[in-house]
């Protein structure tokens, strides 16, 4: 449902964080009126971490070593960044193994893998699984995107002006969908301009009001391309607000601080000129520095070098139940690099909103069909979407390795927990089922419903 983009992202990422020097794959796309899901939060994605990350599990057990080794003995060394990948994309940061280790902490692994000896020992059919990710976000280089053949642009820009009342303004053409941007934009000029939070206003949605945005929230990159431009546009701001307060003051620029909406002498707190005075002056344009153009405003486009790459570990521990196939999943865990956080609040509730589809995907939502064609699953009675009420304890930790190419060092974050999940819910139940006998290759697709899961452990029976 979105053309060539799943097959484009899926085929990008197959290697994962792996440091591959070769690989081939085969992607196909059909055109089919029977889709078995519809390309959102993470397409292609998805789908490539589960064919990866089942390979490696499947790999341990062929080699007779815990699936977390295999991954560890083959990560990109976090010396080797900037790291191009065998599919051609160059990684800008990451510390796979810290990331991995967090993960692991988080989870209590040698914990979780003693509980799962005495639950086996008790017969029942308990899995660890563990998965990675890297992600592509902050979808914006122009120049790449046009030598992919898409037509949008990827840069993003932004306005940041002070008004005569002294509170901040910030316009941008990235959307807020949910995802909270409109607070971590205000946070960034807010850092910058040394103001508090609630004195600064974010425009969105306003094409009267608001720069022109050939791409808007997508790919993980509000953050990544509006903030990086917010960011840059308020530091171009303050250094013309010194300016002027510099010449009304009579003193050096180097000489001048910024606090709580004041520019000041620093040492002499006395002399000092509140936001809103400086912004009013501007605007008269009466005693401004030479070739300076009045009002207190500044713009800046931020057109990206290159892809930003998060990374993720995810760690999960499910129950299968042998009389009817059912999966419970007992606990989840995450580990997360999305180089600097804006706000870990907004950052953890992404990474939770990411999970409740992810598990979703990996075990109760299918589209089903007839012969005929037809959607049998086309209300919210049949197409099983987790609630509250079924969704595992989840605990995330975090690891930053700012992306160096990025103003501020963000990287996108809000598909890794929809990326994760389907691998991990995966790796788990395999390593369940292993448990009654059933093959751990046998686990080659989702949703794992409890039909499915049942066939599977009938299998082992034969």
């Amino acid at each position: 449902t979105k053309g060539a983009g799943p097959i484009f992202l899926g085929g990008a990422v197959l290697p994962n964080l792996y440091a591959l020097r070769h690989f081939k794959a085969k992607l196909e796309g059909v055109v089919t009126n029977k889709v078995p899901f519809g390309a959102y939060r993470a397409f292609g994605m998805q789908q490539a971490v589960f064919v990866t990350e089942r390979l490696m599990d499947m790999a341990a057990a062929r080699l007779g070593i815990d699936p977390v080794e295999i991954r560890r003995r083959n990560y990109v060394s976090p010396t080797a960044f900037p790291y191009r990948s065998a599919a051609n994309l160059v990684y800008d940061s990451g510390s796979y193994v810290r990331v991995l280790d967090e993960a692991l902490r988080l989870a209590d692994y040698r914990g979780l893998r003693a509980m799962q000896q005495r639950a086996r020992a008790d017969g029942r059919l308990v899995g660890i699984g563990v998965a990675n990710y890297v992600e592509v976000t902050g979808m914006g280089p122009s120049k790449l995107m046009a030598a992919m053949g898409n037509r949008q642009g990827g840069y993003e820009s932004a306005i940041v002006r002070i008004e005569p009342s002294g509170r901040v303004t910030v316009a941008t053409g990235i959307i807020e969908l949910g995802q909270g941007i409109r607070s971590a934009l205000a946070q960034v000029a807010a850092d910058v301009l040394s103001v508090s939070y609630d004195r600064v206003g974010v425009v969105l949605g306003d094409t009267a009001r608001t720069p022109y945005s050939c791409y808007g929230s997508a790919d993980s990159r509000g953050s990544v391309t509006g903030g990086a431009a917010v960011l840059q546009a308020t530091r171009a701001l303050r250094q013309k607000l010194v300016r002027v307060a510099a010449r009304l003051l009579e003193a050096d620029e180097a000489d001048l601080e910024v606090v709580d909406g004041h520019c000041r002498v620093r040492g002499a707190p006395g002399r000092a000129l509140s936001f809103a005075t400086l912004a009013q002056e501007s605007l008269r344009g009466q005693n401004l520095p030479d070739g300076m153009q009045p009002e207190l405003e500044a713009r800046f486009t931020y057109n990206p070098e290159n892809w930003t790459f998060p990374s993720g570990v995810h760690v999960a521990a499910v129950e299968v139940a042998r009389d009817t196939g059912t999966v419970r999943v007992l606990g989840y865990w995450v580990a997360h690099d999305c180089g600097t956080m804006l706000n870990p609040m907004l950052v953890d509730g992404q990474i939770h909103g990411g999970l409740a589809q992810g598990i979703g995907g990996a075990l109760s939502e299918e589209l089903c069909y007839d012969d005929a064609g037809q959607l049998l699953s086309g209300t919210f009675m049949d197409y099983a979407i987790p609630t509250a009420d079924t969704m595992p304890p989840i605990m995330i930790g975090h690891v930053e390795t700012p992306s160096p190419h990025t103003p501020g060092g963000m990287k996108g974050m809000a598909e890794g927990g929809t990326i994760g999940a389907p691998a991990t819910i995966a790796n788990a139940v395999a390593d369940a089922l292993a448990g009654a006998g059933v093959d751990v290759a046998a686990v080659a697709a989702y949703p794992l419903t409890a039909p499915k899961v049942f066939a599977l452990l009938q299998t082992a029976s034969r």
